[in-house]
């Protein structure tokens, strides 16, 4: 399974991206999860994973949106602007995690 991990930097196409991936048949091998909320990327999986906000450092809601896609036998798309933000706080390596649950591909823009 691939899981590709897009840190999209404010100002740099990431929401137009997340809305063609929102609104896309992605077919049967891949999966863009639908947002909690904030969307159309997933900002709050960046803020419960790396710890923003008012959330906790907790990878746990990020691994079961990976995890579904395991089951689903699909490869996922993670994007979100927020997660960039672990390269200034440098806490992205929480992220490395994923790469016990499949090939990590990590996408900056």
């Amino acid at each position: 399974m691939n899981i590709y991990l897009h840190i999209g930097p404010h100002k740099t196409g990431t929401t137009s991206r997340q809305k063609w991936l929102l609104d896309s048949d992605l077919g049967t091998k891949l999966t863009y999860p639908y947002p909690l909320s904030y969307g159309p990327g997933h900002a709050m999986l960046a803020w419960q994973t790396l710890g923003l906000h008012t959330y906790k450092v907790d990878i746990c809601p990020l691994l079961k949106e990976v995890e579904k896609a395991a089951l689903n036998k699909k490869d996922i798309v993670i994007s979100s602007e927020e997660f960039s933000r672990g390269l200034i706080n440098n806490n992205l390596g929480i992220i490395c995690e994923l790469k016990n649950h499949g090939r990590l591909n990590v996408i900056i823009t």
